[in-house]
């Protein structure tokens, strides 16, 4: 996601990002694409159009050394672009609040096996912490 601008308000410690406008996020779109038939959401060239857009997303994320934790289809927002160009839709990775928890996590009080307790995060999120040994 690009994002527009950023500010604060001091007195209520909140910080905003004013982002581009996407239409929904994935999930959201498939249930409603769906419906109750559970047909088919996309033909093969949609589907594989979108995979290609998350993967090179998470591509240019992992050279900046940002590691997401938590991509799913609620993570993927998208919005329709003109159907002459590539596919009809366009994807972007967001919800970036684990990949913002690492410094949280080194400084989290470990096990007595010496591990943290947050077994529910992507290996390459442990990885960037230190925890996961190879």
């Amino acid at each position: 996601m690009h994002v527009l601008c950023g500010f604060s308000d001091e007195e209520r410690k909140e910080c905003f990002l004013v982002m581009e406008l996407m239409d929904r996020d994935l999930s959201s779109y498939i249930k409603e694409l769906c419906g109750p038939r559970k047909r088919i959401p996309f033909s093969l060239p949609v589907a594989v159009d979108l995979m290609l857009q998350i993967a090179r997303g998470m591509e240019y994320l992992h050279s900046k050394k940002i590691y997401h934790g938590n991509l799913n289809p609620y993570n993927v927002l998208i919005k329709a672009r003109n159907i002459s160009k590539y596919g009809c839709l366009q994807a972007k990775v967001s919800g970036f609040g684990l990949s913002s928890s690492i410094s949280l996590m080194q400084k989290a009080p470990k096990s007595p096996s010496g591990q943290l307790p947050f077994i529910w995060y992507a290996p390459e999120v442990l990885n960037r912490a230190g925890t996961i040994r190879h």
